[in-house]
């Protein structure tokens, strides 16, 4: 696969806050491919009912697995379980960059932790762009340690958009979460993981030399297109056409 950059579009911050609306209407604009969660594609994705946003299992998607075949050579060769560990084994947890911006040994351990698992998602985000040759790659996945191990890839250009929710929301959309097996919070586990987690992307905001924006959901949810146009020239893409009626 030739060197390329690739432009990745990084909404990071706390579950229930609106990131999946935002990275789908994005998703729709002309050059731009929204890959879901693509932390989790190893650990659910790969699933054998895990489907596709258009409704196929991700094996059976065509696109998914031109990607995948791309970036693997073949579907059948990918070993979920091991590719699940190398990212539990790698991937750092908040506390863990948060700890290693203020002592440097731990910063240069993590680096080093890191590079079996860059290597795959060098690969992965590579496979996508040449497939799809798409502009720009909008990642949901929100963790800042997923976006801790990809800023320092040098083939990634990432923009982080730190999307923030009212506590509050979040803690009552946990509790009215209809799918079931994957997770929820009480109102203390969530507002602990709201601060824990947007405390490591604010930070991880404050590396990025320019390339993070902070997004209110609230704003975004009350004036969309304004909110859209903003991420738009922020990752320096303004021509693309909003996919939203006049009157939004």
């Amino acid at each position: 696969m030739p060197a390329q950059t690739v432009k990745l579009l990084y909404i990071g911050g706390w579950g229930r806050s609106g990131s999946t609306i935002l990275a789908r209407i994005l998703g729709q604009l002309e050059g731009f491919f929204h890959s879901g969660e693509l932390r989790t594609l190893w650990i659910d994705g790969l699933k054998p009912q895990s489907q596709c946003g258009c409704g196929r299992l991700i094996r059976d998607c065509s696109l998914w697995r031109q990607i995948l075949t791309h970036c693997f050579g073949s579907t059948d060769k990918i070993d979920r379980q091991t590719l699940t560990q190398l990212l539990r084994q790698c991937e750092p947890r908040t506390y863990e960059i948060l700890t290693a911006s203020l002592w440097p040994p731990q910063a240069r351990a993590l680096q080093s932790r890191l590079q079996p698992y860059q290597a795959v998602l060098s690969q992965l985000y590579g496979a996508i762009q040449e497939v799809t040759s798409c502009k720009v790659i909008v990642d949901d996945s929100l963790h800042p340690g997923y976006a801790y191990t990809l800023a320092s890839l040098p083939e990634i250009e990432l923009y982080l958009v730190h999307l923030i929710r009212d506590p509050r929301a979040t803690g009552y959309s946990w509790q009215k979460r209809l799918k079931k097996g994957i997770g929820s919070y009480s109102f203390r586990d969530n507002a602990l993981g709201w601060c824990m987690r947007n405390l490591g992307v604010e930070w991880l905001a404050s590396q990025q030399q320019g390339r993070s924006l902070r997004l209110f959901y609230e704003e975004f949810a009350l004036h969309p297109q304004s909110s859209l146009q903003k991420i738009l020239a922020f990752i320096g893409e303004e021509g693309a056409q909003l996919p939203l009626s006049a009157k939004m």
